[in-house]
């Protein structure tokens, strides 16, 4: 839940950009194509050649996810536009926005609507993110925290989350 001290916001230190997801996220990841030359993403070790990532972390419990957005500054949620990606939930955003980071996502369901968000679709929008000032960066962050304390429940998505991975 919101209490749990992962899930408190960080200080942002600097513009650092973090990917994190699943094995089966291969395709989503094909988006950052091109921008992973100008940036170094924190990734999962699984996904170090195919974002040519510096810097990874190893397979990390569902129950620990929240330490991992204490190492960066901007979460990275590129999504492939299919039938299933169309009923995934916004829990990117809930996560970004409990830990006060900036969400950069790709402008489909269930980011696109959700003007706290920063979307990007194309190749070149993709790569105006390597631009982003800390400034940028902490007024996003601010305006997703805002949203995310307001309207969402950390731990009913949580509780969620547990579900679906149980079954």
């Amino acid at each position: 839940d919101h209490t749990d001290p992962q899930w408190q916001p960080a200080e942002i230190k600097d513009v650092s950009y973090g990917y994190i997801a699943g094995p089966t996220h291969k395709r989503d990841i094909d988006a950052l194509k091109g921008v992973q030359r100008k940036i170094d993403i924190l990734s999962p070790t699984y996904f170090r050649a195919k974002l040519q990532s510096k810097s990874t972390f190893p397979y990390t419990p569902q129950d620990k996810y929240g330490y991992l957005y204490n190492k960066f500054s901007v979460s990275l949620a590129p999504i492939y536009p299919t039938e299933f990606s169309s009923l995934k939930s916004d829990i990117k955003a809930v996560e970004a926005g409990f830990k006060k980071r900036m969400l950069v996502a790709s402008n489909h369901h269930p980011y696109l609507d959700n003007p706290n968000i920063k979307t990007a679709e194309t190749y070149t929008e993709w790569n105006k993110i390597a631009k982003l000032t800390k400034p940028e960066v902490e007024d996003w962050a601010a305006k997703l925290h805002e949203w995310a304390t307001t309207h969402r429940k950390l731990e009913e998505v949580n509780k969620i989350r547990t579900q679906l991975l149980s079954t």
